[in-house]
């Protein structure tokens, strides 16, 4: 053989030695080539099921319309895969909205929902008498206090208390004329007020035992007329007026030389009623 034919024959078949030295980079493509053949089979599972998730997600349509058929509702694609990355999980699809209960999927929206009406803030028909039968009583008490001033039967200390007390009803009758506005009566309740007016001038320990006992008539007839308001505004007024009255009540009583705190704390007042002085 030549040296012609010698070369020839060992370019066409190189050897092994050849291979590893001179065709190291020709290995490592193989190897390169051989890692990426082997990436992309396994990366098929993974796209096919990307793709087919992208096919149920673009087809997947929202049915609004109530009366569409059996599906009863919009169905809506969870993402097509399982914890396990299982691409056909088709329990992730969920029926939102059935309205006819003949799809087994889950459904929303299956019971009505319970409703609640909440109560007015201003007096009903109801209310305004009885709220204006609160007010005649405040300007009455406030009347009845006014002929206790008069009569000089309280002075220093407790005159001043007896003056605040008085205050207090009036402000409880204006605060009842706001609310009520143009049809408050504001009028006291004539009969009560002659009924009483010989109680408030005397002895002050005999005034103050009356006052008290009405400031408890005040504090039974209000908690009577809040049972039955149904007006919010109303309600609210008449309770924070009622708990201040509790406490002129207890105050009276130490005027009165209660020294027992279970008795200056007792209230024993019978509620009064717009029927009682109905004319």
């Amino acid at each position: 053989m030549d040296i012609k034919e010698a070369a020839h024959t060992d370019a066409a078949a190189p050897t092994d030695a050849d291979t590893i030295t001179i065709g190291g980079s020709v290995a490592r493509r193989r190897v390169l080539v051989a890692g990426i053949s082997g990436t992309a089979l396994s990366l098929l599972p993974f796209l096919g099921g990307r793709a087919s998730a992208s096919g149920r997600n673009n087809s997947s349509t929202a049915t609004t319309d109530p009366t569409a058929g059996s599906t009863g509702g919009s169905t809506v694609n969870g993402g097509g895969y399982s914890g396990t990355g299982d691409s056909t999980n088709a329990s992730s699809d969920v029926t939102i909205g059935a309205t006819d209960g003949t799809t087994g999927g889950s459904t929303a929206g299956t019971e009505a929902a319970t409703t609640t009406t909440a109560p007015p803030k201003r007096p009903t028909d109801d209310d305004i008498v009885l709220l204006s039968f609160a007010q005649a009583v405040e300007l009455t008490i406030r009347n009845l206090y006014d002929e206790a001033i008069k009569a000089g039967t309280f002075e220093g200390a407790t005159l001043e208390t007896v003056k605040a007390i008085r205050e207090a009803h009036e402000a409880y009758a204006q605060s009842l004329s706001g609310l009520l506005g143009r049809i408050a009566p504001n009028a006291p309740i004539d009969a009560l007020f002659t009924s009483l007016q010989g109680d408030f001038s005397g002895k002050l320990e005999d005034v103050a035992t009356a006052a008290r006992a009405l400031e408890n008539t005040a504090v039974a007839t209000h908690t009577d007329i809040v049972g039955q308001l149904i007006g919010v505004d109303g309600s609210a007024l008449v309770a924070s007026m009622l708990i201040v009255e509790a406490r002129h009540a207890t105050v009276l009583a130490t005027i009165a030389g209660v020294t027992d705190l279970a008795k200056e704390l007792a209230s024993d007042g019978e509620p009064l009623s717009p029927s009682d002085y109905a004319k």
